[in-house]
């Protein structure tokens, strides 16, 4: 399932015909605070993480097989397991997220090339 904010998206086809809306880093992170927040009432999937294009990291075999030293090493921010896949990769960097599932915590978004807060009213 994906859940794409009205707007908030990069190029997202959904988005077509309405005002984009562009968030400093503080405000992208407080709306991924709340999809987490909103994703603690779910049950049922696997994997999960919020940010753009996540579509790569919530698939359980593509994640064994091409980010396997990241989740060792807890280096995919907002990753979200159930407890019963891949625990012989999770590293120490996962603690309880939701009754049955375990993260690495979220870091929110910083200033880029892609989210500048310069020029935002």
């Amino acid at each position: 399932m994906s859940v794409l904010p009205r707007g908030v998206g990069w190029g997202v086809v959904l988005d077509r015909g309405h005002e984009p809306v562009r968030l400093r880093a503080a405000e992208l992170t407080q709306l991924g605070q709340g999809l987490y927040q909103l994703l603690t009432q779910f049950i049922g999937y696997q994997a999960a993480q919020v940010g753009w294009d996540p579509q790569g990291r919530v698939d359980p075999a593509e994640l064994r097989h091409e980010w396997a030293d990241e989740i060792a090493a807890g280096e995919l921010p907002g990753l979200v397991l159930a407890e019963d896949v891949l625990p012989d990769l999770r590293g120490s960097a996962f603690v309880p997220f939701a009754r049955g599932f375990l993260r690495i915590p979220y870091a929110g978004e910083h200033s880029s090339t892609l989210i500048s807060d310069e020029g935002i009213a």
